[in-house]
């Protein structure tokens, strides 16, 4: 072997025998979770399309509050998701996060229930379909997490990041006369939105490989937009036309309390 042969090979082993320590350094976990969110603000910028504003003015005053105040809400639920992080150092480490939650969007009360009773009112009630609520949320997000107490059996951490939130929205009004040819829809868009989240949390280890993990989670949602669309006909001719649309947008704010289990994987 010549000498540039012998200073490659030194130079492969000791550049394999400084990666040792560094590589051992390097750990996966995967943490499965359930847990419950609460909605601690809504989206309440209402914004109508032009055209639908004159269309509208004549209509039912309890349609007007649907139409023109933030009428959407998002109600609590249950959930529950998964994560896998890894860990450069036994400090620093980033985690990618999927969570599927039950937090329903939905309607008002008092909004929906007036509704209710203009249609017995009017002898409508038959012909009325409401859903005051339905649907679901996923999260995608990806966040920066810090050990705070490396190597130890309780371990909290800190953890701050950004992602993807996906609306499916479940409310809507359907009406059906039959008879009179008469059909109206009232429903919502699916949505997604950029979210931010901060937390914090603890592991408890019960061994090397296997441990508890209690987390609390704030997730910002700084530009929601809900675009709600409105039709109706009437003998086959179109009063308010399918385009018409009333926009709920802002930030909203939700928590989320969770539990689980995680595992080193290496």
């Amino acid at each position: 072997m010549n000498k540039m042969g012998r200073g490659l090979l030194l130079f492969a082993v000791a550049a394999g025998l400084l990666a040792v320590p560094a590589a051992a350094q390097v750990k996966l976990e995967l943490t499965g979770f359930g847990g419950y969110g609460f909605n601690l603000g809504n989206a309440k910028t209402v914004t109508i399309d032009p055209d639908f504003v004159d269309d509208s003015a004549s209509f039912y005053d309890c349609w007007q509050t649907m139409w023109h105040d933030p009428v959407l809400e998002l109600k609590g639920g249950p959930g529950f998701g998964g994560r896998l992080t890894l860990w450069f150092t036994p400090m620093i480490g980033i985690e990618g996060s999927f969570e599927y939650s039950m937090m329903k969007p939905r309607l008002n009360a008092d909004a929906v229930a007036a509704i209710e009773d203009q249609m017995e009112d009017i002898g409508y009630t038959d012909y009325i379909s409401i859903t005051p609520d339905g649907g679901h949320l996923m999260r995608i997000y990806g966040s920066l997490v810090l050990n705070m107490a490396p190597g130890a059996s309780f371990s909290p951490y800190l953890a701050i990041g950004a992602g993807v939130n996906s609306y499916t929205m479940g409310p809507s009004f359907v009406g059906d006369r039959a008879a009179y040819s008469e059909y109206m829809s009232y429903n919502y868009e699916n949505a997604s939105a950029l979210c931010l989240n901060g937390g914090l949390g603890f592991k408890l280890w019960l061994n090397p490989r296997i441990g508890l993990v209690f987390d609390g989670r704030l997730f910002f949602t700084p530009s929601a937009e809900f675009k709600q669309i409105y039709g109706y006909k009437v003998f086959g001719v179109q009063v308010f036309p399918e385009d018409n649309y009333v926009t709920q947008s802002g930030s909203s704010i939700d928590v989320v309390v969770s539990a689980g289990i995680v595992i080193g994987l290496m």
